[in-house]
């Protein structure tokens, strides 16, 4: 079939085809278009067959086979990843930390930013806080698909927002999480 769409369409391609953990039973394969193969010889200076199997070591030493993809640990840190990623991303910050407990003021009214498409039954906080695999491949779906992403405010969004927070704190009403009091409090210190 893809000779067929190389015939139709005139593209070039490569295939490759291997396992992702070593208990995996299939065997890895690939295969070209025309002459496809002479390009990781020429560019690469290495034969496809020798690449599809550094490709298949590469990916045995990844170490997870379909069960530990899907764990809840790793879907926590694919979440936190994109998330992270995708904030980064949109304000143009590098290193920039995402703060779920006082998201209304250290996220969308510092950096003009919101995180648009949050699945419905999934508890807006850290990754690590999400308790089910359910709702953390639920999250993460929505994620990599696109239906939760982050989204910058226009100037308008943006007034009318920090408008709302102001009403919100001159009514006495908690916007940012309070600081937790230190054991020591009152305590003289060297």
């Amino acid at each position: 079939k893809l000779n067929s769409l190389c015939d139709h369409t005139g593209i070039y391609a490569t295939l490759l085809v291997t396992r992702g953990h070593i208990n995996d039973s299939i065997q890895s394969t690939w295969t070209t278009t025309d002459n496809s193969a002479e390009f990781w010889e020429d560019v690469f200076g290495h034969q496809i067959a020798d690449v599809t199997c550094q490709y298949e070591q590469w990916a045995c030493t990844q170490n997870q086979n379909l069960l530990e993809r899907d764990s809840l640990g790793n879907l926590h840190k694919q979440i936190t990843k994109a998330v992270s990623s995708g904030l980064e991303k949109i304000t143009h910050k590098k290193h920039i930390i995402m703060n779920y407990h006082n998201y209304e003021t250290a996220i969308v009214e510092t950096y003009g930013v919101r995180l648009v498409g949050w699945p419905e039954g999934v508890k807006f906080a850290n990754p690590s806080m999400i308790g089910t695999v359910a709702e953390a491949h639920k999250l993460r779906d929505a994620l990599c698909s696109g239906s939760c992403f982050w989204k910058k405010l226009s100037k308008n969004e943006l007034e009318l927002f920090v408008t709302e927070l102001n009403t919100r704190r001159a009514a006495s009403k908690t916007v940012r999480k309070p600081r937790k009091k230190r054991s020591d409090a009152g305590v003289a210190r060297k």
